[in-house]
């Protein structure tokens, strides 16, 4: 009986791959940057109004909207619909829920509509600054043993007050 053909050597200390394996990218790499394990405390700023008294529970930060796709299927098309992505984007609306101060509801109505400087402050202390107004104050139905809440929504306008256009801006941590 023939002897068996002999199993391809590895290189020591190879751990038992090819050079071959070892050279392809590896699919557990992990993204760089250093991940947030907690959203406490996330915190919204006004820095025309800084002290406008309102105490965030949930911050629902700065997305972002493509826009969804241009059609651009003709009859010349043979198997398939075809789209392309739009040129400009959307930064969607901030939303807060928060507990307020009844005091300063006068203060809350006179920034409803006034384009401004909103900051997000996330928990590493980056910041995400855009322009917008405050949009609505929709406080909720008060009730014994809690204090008062109210949703807060501000609309991202990305224009500041001359109207120039303004992208969001992003602050890396200080840390």
């Amino acid at each position: 009986m023939p002897d068996a053909p002999a199993a391809p050597s590895t290189p020591s200390g190879s751990g038992g791959k090819s050079p071959s394996d070892r050279d392809a990218p590896s699919l557990l790499t992990g993204p760089s940057g250093k991940r947030i394990r907690d959203g406490f405390p996330t915190l919204i700023n006004l820095p025309a109004v800084p002290g406008i008294a309102f105490w965030e529970k949930e911050v629902t930060p700065v997305g972002v909207d493509g826009g969804g796709p241009n059609d651009t299927t003709n009859m010349r098309n043979t198997a398939w619909r075809t789209r392309q992505p739009k040129k400009l984007r959307t930064a969607d609306n901030v939303t807060v829920k928060a507990q307020y101060d009844p005091k300063v509801i006068t203060d809350i109505v006179a920034q409803c509509n006034v384009n401004q400087q909103i900051e997000v402050v996330y928990p590493d202390t980056s910041k995400l600054t855009v322009w917008g107004w405050l949009n609505s104050f929709k406080p909720d139905a008060l009730k014994e043993g809690e204090a008062p809440e109210a949703t807060v929504e501000f609309v991202v306008s990305n224009q500041d007050s001359t109207g120039a256009e303004i992208a969001p801006s992003f602050t890396p941590p200080t840390t």
